[in-house]
């Protein structure tokens, strides 16, 4: 008998009989992590109102559509090679400002050397349905390990055991290391991109006996104090995205959002040639004055003016073929439905 599953298959307890036990143990925040008030701050769409997912710039061999009841959500997924049964599958995490179409131009690829792959939309994102919206929503449901519950509800309600990688994109980086770290015997390996990880956060070591404990690192508060002593003045774009302010600054950006979504793909790409990466000699304002000010921001500005002076030339844009103006809509019809405060509430998870 396989013992991972005895509990489940045999005892079968009620609902409320568990719920009371999870209660009893102080557990029952978590036991009903995926059971939400039906409230007007829950995200509902009727998509029968809306044009397909895309505009019509998905390569072929993808299609879109909703999966139900994972982690209280549906949950909108692009997938590849669907059509043949039993592959291996693969799960694609997008991050910020990013969408399950982010991962098409790969998909088919990936398809084509015979997986399955699944990227949804997060929590948060685009036509996932079933998260709260509002500023003050628990943010409990967005922390990383209620994000990690959602990949591995999206994983077992496709029909899969295991899936042969995740790969994570930057915020979807730490998503994929938290499910292959915490799940390993379904997630059997990974790739992540943009967002280093640092391993599970270490304790302190022999307390016990006197050791003294360790300095704490500084926070983004600590950060942001000292980055407002530097002139200018800068602030670190984390704290920024966790104001309630920061929905209303790119949805209503002056620009306009399909301009600010432009701006912002072309400053932090390699086209833009004020990008040189290179290692930082420690996290202190001094250092990290030198990233560029999409992460590191002049204090007096939101991120819609802080793009705004990298516009691409017209003609840039009109031969720009890693993403078209086309491709930009997306985004910008997606994000213009559900505004920014998804990210605003993973960001202070």
């Amino acid at each position: 008998m396989d013992k991972r599953l005895s509990f489940e298959t045999i005892v079968k307890p009620s609902r409320s009989a568990f719920l009371a036990t999870a209660a009893a143990a102080g557990l029952a925040r978590f036991a009903i992590a995926g059971s939400f008030p039906s409230r007007a701050d829950i995200v509902h769409t009727d998509f029968s109102t809306l044009p397909a997912y895309g505009n019509g710039t998905i390569p072929a061999g993808i299609r879109s559509r909703q999966v139900a009841n994972v982690n209280g959500m549906t949950v909108h997924i692009l997938e590849a090679g669907y059509e043949t049964s039993g592959r291996p599958a693969i799960l694609l995490l997008h991050g910020f400002p990013e969408l399950a179409y982010s991962w098409r131009k790969v998909m088919p690829s990936l398809a084509a050397a015979g997986y399955h792959v699944i990227a949804p939309d997060q929590r948060g994102y685009g036509r996932t349905t079933g998260w709260d919206d509002s500023y003050d929503a628990d943010p409990d449901l967005f922390r990383i390990l209620n994000m990690t519950r959602d990949a591995i509800g999206l994983v077992y309600a496709l029909g899969h055991r295991t899936v042969a990688m995740v790969v994570g994109h930057d915020a979807g980086a730490q998503v994929a290391c938290w499910s292959a770290l915490i799940r390993p015997d379904i997630f059997r390996s990974i790739t992540i991109m943009s967002s280093p990880f640092e391993g599970a956060p270490s304790l302190p070591f022999d307390t016990a006996n006197g050791a003294p404990m360790p300095r704490l690192a500084p926070t983004d508060d600590d950060l942001d104090a000292e980055l407002a002593k530097l002139s200018p003045p800068r602030k670190y774009y984390q704290n920024y995205q966790r104001t309630r302010a920061t929905n209303d600054d790119m949805l209503h950006a002056p620009q306009g959002l399909h301009a600010f979504f432009r701006a912002y793909y072309f400053y932090k790409s390699a086209d833009y040639k004020g990008n040189n990466p290179h290692p930082l000699k420690a996290r202190t304002a001094e250092e990290m004055a030198q990233i560029p000010t999409y992460y590191v921001m002049e204090k007096d500005k939101s991120m819609a003016a802080t793009v705004a002076p990298f516009m691409p030339s017209p003609d840039y844009i009109a031969n720009c073929k890693w993403v078209t103006e086309a491709e930009v809509d997306v985004y910008a019809t997606e994000y213009g439905r559900t505004g920014f405060t998804g990210l605003s509430r993973a960001a202070g998870g």
